[in-house]
């Protein structure tokens, strides 16, 4: 394709495009505000509907309140004299109402006394009677002031084809009893759906379609019809504000054809579009000669820049457009200038060569001194790998040290440290030589474990340890079966809390002392263990008898109370004269008395329960919780056998009550038990008293 044809077909192209992407964009634009407008009409359309007809039944329930308590309904319901009146008021009622088809006056049995322009059977056998018999009878709801009711029955309408209405219902002459207020009778206005659609006919426009669909089937006006060719608005609404007296919804459908639309927008763009056609053919004849101008232009710059790039002279031309002249003005300078700048380079050239020889010498020279620093770079490399290798080491071990630290504290029992300590030091060091050894203490068992040195005995170190001093650490230096070992004890005041014995190696002194640094960790541990232990064992245990405190004892029963449907059983234990011998014989007797009466108890509940406490001066406490309730029997026989010898050779005296979770909640226990054992105690103070005399 030439340049000519090119430029011309992008004219055409820059011209017509644009133009037929605007009249696009004009026409949507205005139909998007056609659609828009019409829209709006059929929005506004079905407010006008809905409002109008919810007026008119607004205001036809409010005229027939009013109409209801008139004297001469209230006195046709109860007096036939007065029917013919009725009559006349109802035939006045309904022909002064526009909605109204036929108005029935019925009693509370459902029957109609008088009724106007209606089928007396079809009512009084319709669903709108039996709704009013209902809810007249209903003992527990009052009879609602007026409500409405949907009907499909072709024998309420007076019309041929026409089933579908609806029936206003108004009580009339209401007598209160004791339980409800009941009626005796009701006001029935039967409203066809024609009267309604009359209302819709008075604001739609002539070429809409409008329809009312009750649950989604049309009962009036033409289906709907759902197409491209159709705008459709459907709403639902109530015929009364007060939504308790309408339990339905009536479903408002108008459909406006789109042939409106079409015609309006071609009656509006017929003259724009016969404009922009014109001034299309304007632009494109101008276009055109354009075009022919630029291209002529752009052979003639074409041709100046061959010539430019085969070396040819260049020369100024004329040119229409005058930035191709300033082009070829370019163009010329250029030129003159390249051939200068070629002779310049021919000279740098020479200079260069001389200055590449000098730069072939320098190079020899660093190739040999970059050989020399090469051999040095390779030497120092090796020894900061083997330090980098070292402090990788180190640092993996303070990260193991600090997991070991915090593992611990989540580890309780012997055998769970003493794996995690042989684990962490395994992760440090292979093939390492390493027994544990903690002791029984508390609640924790004894545990002993080795890695590669299954001939270590336990018995035999602790009797090595024996004979060691009782510093808090100590690590010693023993033979045993032929080999040097390292033996480190761990030590809280006199007590044992364990000991390590590592097999003496070749390894590095670094590596000998971050295994001090686990064993040094780990009897930190043990030493902050065995403290927090001692003083809960403390805090939790009375000092006198070494049974539990009342501390215990009050925690255990709010653990209980915590529980859902805990069972227990409490025993409150009180000593018989412990005043009289603290104030005769002094309190060291006293306490003697307490203790013995601590030992009377251990060995009474001994293989029973756990559970027994000193929660007073001279006051015990026994718990069975779950299980050991079972023994409560076997454990009352035990106390008052002990309580009728004096418990034998400890001669104490005592009395105790006893209440179970059974009899009243566990809140309540010791109040039961304490009274009880206040009850126990009375009666051995006045049997002492009955021997005395």
């Amino acid at each position: 394709m030439t340049l000519r044809k090119l430029i011309l077909t992008l004219s055409v192209l820059l011209v017509l495009v644009p133009s037929l992407s605007l009249s696009v964009a004009i026409y949507q634009k205005a139909y998007q505000m056609t659609e828009f407008s019409v829209y709006q009409k059929i929005e506004r359309m079905t407010q006008q509907i809905e409002e109008h007809i919810i007026h008119q039944v607004e205001l036809l329930s409010t005229r027939i309140t009013q109409f209801s308590q008139q004297d001469i309904l209230v006195s046709a319901i109860s007096d036939l004299h007065y029917s013919r009146l009725a009559s006349d008021a109802l035939a006045e009622f309904a022909m002064n109402s526009s909605l109204v088809e036929s108005l029935y006056l019925i009693d509370s049995d459902g029957f109609v006394i008088e009724s106007y322009s209606g089928n007396i059977p079809a009512l009084e056998e319709s669903e709108i009677v039996q709704r009013f018999l209902t809810k007249n009878s209903d003992e527990n709801r009052p009879v609602p002031a007026l409500w409405i009711d949907y009907f499909d029955n072709s024998f309420l309408l007076n019309s041929e084809g026409e089933a579908h209405g609806f029936a206003l219902t108004i009580p009339v002459k209401r007598v209160r009893t004791i339980t409800k207020t009941h009626v005796q009778g009701a006001l029935v206005a039967v409203i066809p759906m024609r009267n309604i659609m009359a209302i819709a006919n008075s604001f739609k426009s002539p070429t809409s379609d409008v329809s009312f669909a009750m649950n989604g089937k049309v009962i009036y006006g033409k289906q709907p019809v759902i197409s491209e060719h159709f705008i459709n608005k459907n709403d639902a609404f109530s015929l009364l504000r007060d939504p308790e007296r309408v339990h339905f919804q009536l479903d408002l459908n108008i459909a406006e054809p789109t042939e409106e639309i079409t015609h309006t927008i071609n009656h509006v763009l017929s003259p724009i579009l016969t404009t922009g056609a014109i001034l299309l053919i304007i632009l494109l004849i101008i276009s055109l000669f354009v075009a022919n101008i630029l291209a002529n232009s752009f052979n003639q710059l074409n041709t100046l820049i061959k010539t430019f790039k085969f070396n040819g002279d260049i020369l100024s031309k004329g040119f229409l457009i005058s930035e191709f002249n300033d082009v070829s003005k370019l163009l010329h300078e250029l030129s003159t200038t390249i051939t200068q700048q070629v002779n310049s380079l021919k000279s740098k050239n020479n200079e260069l060569a001389k200055v590449d020889q000098q730069r072939e010498k320098y190079l020899v020279e660093v190739r040999e001194l970059n050989s020399q620093l090469e051999e040095k770079v390779g030497s120092r490399t090796i020894e900061l790998k083997e330090t980098l290798d070292t402090l990788a080491h180190s640092h993996f071990i303070l990260e193991e040290l600090t997991h070991f630290r915090r593992t611990l504290e989540t580890r309780k029992s012997n055998r769970a440290i003493a794996n995690i300590f042989i684990d962490s030091i395994n992760k440090c060091q292979d093939n390492s030589s390493i027994a544990l050894y903690l002791p029984e203490q508390y609640q924790h068992k004894s545990t002993f474990i080795e890695d590669n040195m299954a001939y270590i005995i336990p018995s035999a170190i602790n009797d090595i340890v024996l004979t060691l001093g009782k510093s808090p650490t100590s690590i010693h230096c023993i033979m045993f079966e032929n080999h040097q070992h390292h033996l480190c004890t761990f030590n809280v005041g006199n007590n044992l809390l364990g000991w390590v014995i590592l097999k003496e190696s070749n390894n590095s002194q670094e590596n000998s002392n971050w295994i001090k640094l686990f064993i040094a960790e780990l009897q930190s541990y043990l030493m902050m263990r065995h403290l927090n232990e001692n003083l809960a064992y403390l805090a939790s245990t009375d000092s006198l008898t070494g049974l539990k405190n009342r501390k215990s004892f009050d925690q255990f029963l709010t653990n209980l109370e915590l529980q859902k449907n805990a069972t227990c059983v409490l025993y409150v234990i009180d000593v018989n004269g412990l005043k009289t011998i603290n104030d005769e014989q002094g309190h060291e007797q006293g306490d003697a008395l307490i203790q013995r009466m601590g030992k009377v108890l251990y060995e009474s509940t001994e293989g029973i329960t756990e559970h027994v406490f000193r929660v007073g001066g001279d006051e015990f406490a026994i718990i069975l919780n779950e299980n050991e309730c079972i023994a409560q029997q076997k454990l009352t026989e035990i106390l008052i056998k002990q309580k009728s010898t004096n418990s034998g050779e400890y001669n104490v005296s005592f009395s105790f009550g006893c209440a179970s979770s059974d009899e009243c909640s566990i809140a309540l226990l010791y109040s039961v038990a304490d009274k009880r054992m206040y009850l126990d105690k009375k009666s051995y103070y006045r049997n002492n008293r009955d021997r005395r005399k």
